[in-house]
Formats: C-alpha cells, sequence, structure tokens
C-alpha cells in the first residue's frame, strides 16, 4: 500500500532517501486513518519485535522512487521491507546562495564517515530545534546538538540524519524553532515520524490538505508521539506499508456493550465516531467540581467545549452514559489513548485541595471498572506508573493536574482491587452424590417370605431390608 501527499496511490518524486524498517520476524503493525483539520493523515504504529530494524536508506545523488530504495545488506541477510517512510533529506531554500548544499547530517550503515550529497558532507545541524535521530537499527532515538556531540556515537549507530523542526519532546509539544523559520506557518503535507512512550515506532504522513508546523504537532502528540520530528514535506511525501501484516480490528468493526450500570444516559455530541483500536484501557479523570451525572451530562451537550467522556460518577455513586463504549470519546487530549481507553469523570466531593472523591463514587468506580473490563476481555487493570499500563491518567497525556492528588494516590489501590475481583474463585460446584446401584433379589406376595430370605442375607453378611411397594 502506497500513499502520497495527495491521497494517491502512486509514487510522485524521486526522493534521496528513505527510513526503511526490515524484518525477519512479525511485527506488529497498526494502520490508521484520520481527518484532522481537514487533513487527511495515514500513519502507522510499529512495535518491533527481535528480528525487525530501522534504517536510513540512500538513494545517493541520482534520487529514486520511494518503492526503489533498498538496503542491499539486510535483503541478502534474509531481510524483507514492511513499512518505508519518505526521508528527511532537506537542501536550502531555493534563493539561498547555498541551494542545492545538504541541511542535515546522514549517517549510513555502521561507517564512522559522514555521507556526500553533490560533493558535500552531510554534517549534523547546528542550532536548537534542529534536532538528528539516530539509531543502533532496533531503536530510535535523537540528539540535539553539534557535529562533535556525535564522535562518541559514531561506533554504536546504524545512521544518523538531520530532521526537521521537532514537534513534540518528552511529551510536550515543542515548536522553539517558531518564526525563525519561513516555513513555520505553512500549510504543508509532511512526513513525520515519532517515538511512542512505550518504544513503538510512529510512521505518518498528512495528505490532500496542508497542516501548519504548530497543527502537525498537536496531530502527533495525540496519536501517541511522546517526542517526533518533521521530515521532507510537498511532492516527496510518501508512506509505504506491507499491508498483509497489518495487524489492528477493521475501523468500523464494533461489538462492544455498554455497562448495566448506568443509572443515567444522555448522549454527547463530542466524539469521534467508532474506536480505531480494541479497548485495553481505562482512564480515571475527575471533574475538578462536585457534579451531578445530569449535571456532568449538560456540560458534554455544549459543542465548544469539544470535551466528553464515556462514563460520570456522581458522588452519590449513580453513573451516567455520555458517549457509546464503541465510540472514541474527547476525554485524555490523546488520539491513540482515547481510541484504546474507556474514559469516566468522577465528582469531587471536596472542592480544591486533594480533591477529595467520595467513597461511594470510589467504590462504584471500581465497580464500574470491574464490568468494563469483564466485557472487554481484560484480565487485570494495571497500574505501573506510565502509559504502559492499563490504567492511565490525564496528566500523562496533557498540562493538566487532573485526576487530583486524592484519586492519583488511588490508583495502585484501584488497579490491585479491580484485578482481585476479576479473578475471586467462582463458587466451586456442589459436588453431586456419587450413583447408587441396588441389587434386588427376591419379590414375594407374603410378608414372611420376604423376611426369610432377607435373614439369609444378614447371616451370609450382607445388609438387606424389606421394601412394600403397592
Amino acid at each position: 500500500m502506497l500513499i502520497n501527499y495527495q491521497g494517491g496511490s502512486t509514487a510522485l518524486r524521486k526522493i534521496v532517501d528513505a527510513f526503511n524498517v526490515y524484518t525477519k520476524g512479525t511485527p506488529q503493525i497498526e494502520y490508521h486513518q484520520l481527518e484532522y483539520e481537514g487533513s487527511k493523515v495515514h500513519f502507522c504504529r510499529i512495535r518491533p519485535d527481535d528480528n525487525t530494524v530501522v534504517t536510513l536508506d540512500y538513494a545517493g545523488d541520482v534520487p529514486k522512487i520511494l518503492t526503489e530504495i533498498r538496503n542491499q545488506w539486510f535483503i541478502d541477510r534474509g531481510y524483507r521491507p514492511v513499512v518505508q517512510l519518505s526521508g528527511a533529506y532537506f537542501d536550502n531554500h531555493p534563493g539561498a546562495a547555498t541551494y542545492g548544499r545538504p541541511v542535515g547530517a546522514l549517517l549510513h550503515n555502521w561507517s564512522t564517515a559522514w555521507e556526500k550529497h553533490k560533493g558535500y558532507d552531510c554534517l549534523p545541524t547546528a542550532g536548537h530545534g534542529y534536532p538528528t535521530v539516530y539509531s543502533d537499527g532496533f531503536s530510535l532515538r535523537w540528539i540535539d546538538g553539534w557535529e562533535s556531540d556525535f564522535h562518541s556515537l559514531l561506533g554504536k549507530m546504524s545512521f544518523a540524519r538531520g530532521v526537521g523542526q521537532s514537534l513534540t519532546i518528552n511529551g510536550r509539544v515543542d515548536c522553539s524553532v517558531g518564526e525563525e523559520n519561513g516555513r513555520y506557518n505553512q500549510d504543508e503535507c509532511v512526513a513525520m515520524m515519532g517515538i511512542a512512550q512505550d518504544g513503538d515506532w510512529i510512521f505518518a504522513i498528512n495528505t490532500v490538505k496542508g497542516l501548519n508546523h504548530l497543527c502537525r504537532a498537536y496531530l502527533m502528540q495525540s496519536i501517541g508521539a511522546v517526542t517526533s520530528f518533521d521530515l521532507d514535506g510537498g511532492g516527496s511525501t510518501h508512506l509505504w506499508i506491507d499491508d498483509s501484516l497489518i495487524s489492528n480490528q477493521k475501523e468500523g468493526d464494533s461489538n462492544m456493550s455498554n455497562s448495566s450500570l448506568v443509572n443515567y444516559t444522555l448522549l454527547s455530541p463530542n466524539h469521534s465516531g467508532l474506536r480505531k483500536f480494541p479497548i485495553s484501557r481505562i482512564t480515571i479523570h475527575h471533574m475538578a467540581g462536585n457534579l451531578s451525572v445530569e449535571q456532568c451530562g449538560q456540560l458534554f451537550q455544549n459543542r465548544a467545549k469539544q470535551g466528553s467522556s464515556n462514563y460520570g460518577i456522581g458522588t452519590d455513586g449513580r453513573v451516567g452514559l455520555y458517549v457509546e463504549e464503541k465510540n472514541r470519546a474527547w476525554t485524555s487530549a490523546s488520539y491513540d489513548n482515547d481510541n484504546r481507553a474507556v474514559t469516566i469523570e468522577v465528582a469531587n466531593d471536596e472542592i480544591g485541595g486533594i480533591w477529595h472523591v467520595s467513597d461511594t463514587a470510589l467504590e462504584k468506580c471500581i465497580q464500574l471498572c470491574v464490568d468494563i473490563c469483564r466485557r472487554n476481555g481484560m484480565k487485570q487493570l494495571a497500574y505501573t506508573g506510565d502509559t504502559s499500563g492499563s490504567l492511565t491518567m490525564h496528566c500523562w497525556f496533557a498540562n493538566t493536574a487532573c485526576p487530583g492528588p486524592y484519586l492519583k494516590s488511588k490508583f495502585p489501590y484501584i488497579a490491585q482491587e479491580v484485578t482481585r475481583r476479576l479473578n475471586v474463585d467462582t463458587p466451586a460446584p456442589t459436588p453431586t452424590q456419587p450413583a447408587v446401584y441396588k441389587v434386588q433379589i427376591g419379590a414375594f406376595s407374603k410378608k414372611e417370605n420376604a423376611d426369610a430370605l432377607a435373614a439369609k442375607a444378614k447371616a451370609a453378611g450382607f445388609t438387606a431390608i424389606v421394601k412394600e411397594e403397592k
């Protein structure tokens, strides 16, 4: 499957380099489409195994189309390409005196010398906000520094590549280059690369309608990229995926149900429709107020707020349903998390301070989590303190104090208690009485004859009874 910047399926321009993922195994690859600010976005999330590597393959001074750029060293050793993203080659603006000279580092195939392009060394870029991504082949890392900062790393890197401006750094939007980049406010279709909290690789392109730099940064943050960068753009923007390896469920395929614990339903218009991923997480928020489930539901009716959750719990323990579980609510400021998580807003019975939650609301929250897990095949609820677990916090995806100090302190207990209830042994079935086999050795019309035979049986050591039947 090849996608170009116009949303078509052909290669529209030859390019100088490409980020290629090769494998001998079967890495988990999820492919998704979404619309973001009018732009059609295509991205894949790659969870590599021990037989999967990422490389930067160089076409040389003569550009090639994306699917022709291959690393023969890996092909000869039995690897096959599974994902390709147009690379990071940037040359200066056509109006600059240095037009045609490379901007950005390119170290290729464990070499200790920088590649050349048109006779010039491809050295690391200088200046904050133009980082260089590098790899040992099995992971993606980045550094924002000078050429000298790389010298100690040269023997450990399969490639290094100067990329465009940063988009997100350590989970936060980072557009520090700002207006010094003349294309900062320009709407463009661009290839983007990201690294997720759990180490997954995210390759993305936006197509058809361009997005400016800041908008692309929020896009990458929303799909789970903790650290991400712009690559090349315009007609060079291409993404290729071996679609035989795509592992996620088909969009629109949903058998998800809602909880029977619901006391009140007011469905919000603020959602994205069917989830892109199966449910595998729960995210508990606090309302930052003592709202009833009716009041919370009314709040989510406001389209301008652009907010919602799947469920809400009042201080009195009543449960509201606002977005059906099959649909992605707008709760966590994260495309990735909200597509995977059932989100729950819990009322506070203390405003400010530790933002306390009533015992009744906390208990109902645990019950609701148990119900969600059971219906969605989750055998446990794991709190790990980061996004790798199945119980997540809003503050990990956005600059917020949610879910507040009190609920934060309860997350380990909530996860432990939900898991305990999920795994409580069901009562063992009452054992059935063993079968009894009766032996009859006589039937008489006169009782004295029956008594005589019974006496003989007892004399021989057997238990015998005489039973009258009509």
